[in-house]
């Protein structure tokens, strides 16, 4: 355990020379695995889709916490496996693919806590581009996450968009749901995606 807080300490010490470059601008590009909560009489398994955007990371403060804004394109759904009845009462498993476009917006509450290592908070705003199904629309989500910054501006980031808001825009299913006491039907993404910021940075104190 004394080992532990010695590491700890070490870490927290050497954080400033990571968090002391100036407002920056980057690219970032990654994989997505999402699915849906709430689905009704199916069963969600993970969609692996795509995700990229840009970002703006502001100049941390003194206490190594910064801000960061985001615009990212994300492909996001599930694969809807439901039973699918035949003649003389036989059955069989179907699927039907679900997927989704949004213009994600998150503000990002980041808290340096290592040499390059951060963690991310913060609200999220999904836009609906378009589905496959006309059946959702816009959500609103808590983002968390863990990742790693070069002093180059190189990026590793892993994160969770936790869906808030329903995005069952069917008035059949929405009346079902009301019926049945159901909740809503919320978005679940993971992303794991490779990001450069680009600017200028001081020389390590």
């Amino acid at each position: 355990m004394k080992r532990v807080l010695i590491a700890a300490g070490l870490l927290l010490a050497a954080a400033p020379a990571w968090a002391q470059s100036k407002t920056c601008f980057g690219l970032k590009a990654g994989l997505s695995r999402s699915t849906l909560s709430g689905v009704v009489n199916a069963s969600p398994k993970w969609l692996n889709s795509v995700v990229a955007g840009g970002m703006v990371r502001f100049k941390p403060t003194s206490q190594n916490f910064a801000v960061q804004l985001e615009a990212n394109l994300s492909s996001q759904g599930a694969r809807i496996e439901y039973i699918q009845m035949t003649g003389g009462g036989n059955y069989y498993i179907a699927s039907d693919k679900r997927n989704s476009m949004y213009l994600n917006v998150p503000v990002l509450l980041r808290q340096y806590i290592g040499p390059g290592l951060y963690l991310n908070v913060g609200p999220q705003l999904g836009v609906l581009l378009g589905d496959s199904n006309d059946a959702y629309k816009s959500d609103v989500a808590a983002v968390g996450g863990i990742g790693w910054e070069s002093p180059t501006g190189w990026m590793l980031d892993g994160r969770l968009n936790y869906g808030l808001t329903s995005i069952d825009n069917d008035k059949d299913s929405q009346a079902l749901r009301d019926r049945a006491g159901l909740g809503g039907l919320h978005n679940r993404v993971l992303q794991l995606s490779v990001g450069k910021l680009f600017g200028k940075k001081p020389a390590a104190r």
